[in-house]
């Protein structure tokens, strides 16, 4: 048995066509095998005031999930940095800064949220056995 680390971000749909945030999404940091870490801290870490919008509305078809592409910044860049390079975590993917919209090609119906500014807020972790 595995135990798995998974860290994210909240993620805030600012919908300009129904004028009010969409806020139940998050996006991945890091989704990897825990063998041992250093004690961390999260409670400065907060990403508001770092926002970033949608690139891209995409299929993985490899998972069957529809995603928000995030424009990578250099902010989001130095957060999964920090649990692979600081922590040790191994993360066996490219990172490609994603907000998970939900099972199956959804594409057409989350297309209004390309372009949409995305604000993120309270870092979090959560292990999960496998």
């Amino acid at each position: 048995m595995a135990m798995i680390l998974y860290a994210g971000l909240n993620a805030k749909f600012l919908d300009k066509k129904e004028e009010h945030p969409i806020d139940h999404f998050h996006l991945t940091l890091m989704y990897g095998e825990l063998k041992a870490t250093p004690r961390f801290y999260l409670g400065g870490y907060g990403m508001r005031g770092h926002g970033t919008n949608v690139e891209d509305i995409v299929y993985w078809e490899h998972v069957d999930l529809t995603v928000a592409i995030i424009n990578h910044t250099k902010y989001l860049q130095e957060r999964f940095d920090f649990y692979s390079k600081e922590l040790g975590i191994q993360y066996d993917h490219e990172f490609v800064p994603h907000v998970t919209l939900g099972k199956g090609n959804l594409v057409e119906e989350h297309a209004y949220l390309k372009g949409t500014d995305v604000d993120f807020s309270d870092e979090y972790i959560r292990f999960i056995e496998k």
